[in-house]
């Protein structure tokens, strides 16, 4: 909600959550909220918005909620079903139907990423990573190395 009134009342910044996780918000409520954000952030109807979802495990939210962080491989089912449901495919979510957004918002999905395996599965699955491994030349390197591996899997 508060993304969406800050798109009302700006013009020119992007907005967007930094981070959701697939554990405590299900992909379809993420989707319904990211693509208001954007309807509500672009200069008509028809145009693009200003929205970007940031996705992760959640880590320290999730722990603090007392439940275990997804593993690599539930982010990225999360990130395509995401992407997928943004696009306006309908997507299979264990319900009586498949979910379906009924007016498509391709919002750009980035993935926050600190270890080799997430740092590839980002690269595989996002539009962009947010790299976590600090600002020590040599941490920076490796970590763009996993990305440009994952992105060439």
């Amino acid at each position: 909600m508060l993304l969406a009134f800050a798109a009302r009342e700006t013009s020119t910044i992007h907005l967007g959550p930094l981070l959701v996780n697939p554990a405590t918000r299900h992909p379809t409520v993420t989707v319904g909220s990211i693509a208001t954000v954007d309807v509500v952030s672009a200069a008509d109807s028809n145009a693009e918005g200003r929205a970007i979802l940031g996705l992760g495990i959640g880590d320290t939210a999730v722990r603090l909620a007392g439940v275990k962080p997804p593993r690599v491989a539930a982010l990225e089912d999360s990130t395509r079903t995401i992407r997928s449901l943004l696009h306006g495919e309908a997507v299979a979510v264990d319900a009586d139907r498949p979910a379906q957004l009924p007016y498509p918002r391709p919002v750009p999905v980035w993935i926050a990423a600190a270890g080799p395996r997430s740092l590839r599965s980002a690269s595989r699955v996002a539009d962009g990573v947010f790299i976590r491994v600090g600002l020590h030349p040599t941490n920076l390197h490796a970590a763009v190395d996993q990305i440009r591996a994952g992105a060439d899997e």
